[in-house]
């Protein structure tokens, strides 16, 4: 059974796994960049980590509606919290 970080067959789960891989994307640069400090993109990628654990384990039985909405809010939050930190890292 394909992992969250996989492309898998329900577009839900494809769907966080591909914002997933997106945010660390943005937490990697925003690291290489200056803009996140180590502490914060840890603390980022530990979450990321998070959701992707758990997406796993709601998708061994398939993703209920309401897994599949928590999935892709907490991805969202995480990707909004990513950008936050980097803006503010270049705010004066």
């Amino acid at each position: 059974m394909p992992g969250i970080s996989d492309t898998g067959t329900m577009s839900g789960q494809s769907t966080v796994g591909h914002d997933l891989r997106e945010t660390r994307t943005r937490i990697r640069d925003g690291r290489n960049e200056g803009q996140l400090s180590r502490r914060e993109a840890r603390a980022l990628r530990r979450e990321a980590g998070q959701i992707s654990t758990l997406a796993d384990r709601y998708a061994r039985d398939g993703l209920s509606d309401s897994e599949r909405r928590e999935l892709e809010m907490r991805a969202q939050v995480l990707r909004d919290l990513t950008a936050a930190q980097r803006l503010r890292a270049k705010a004066p």
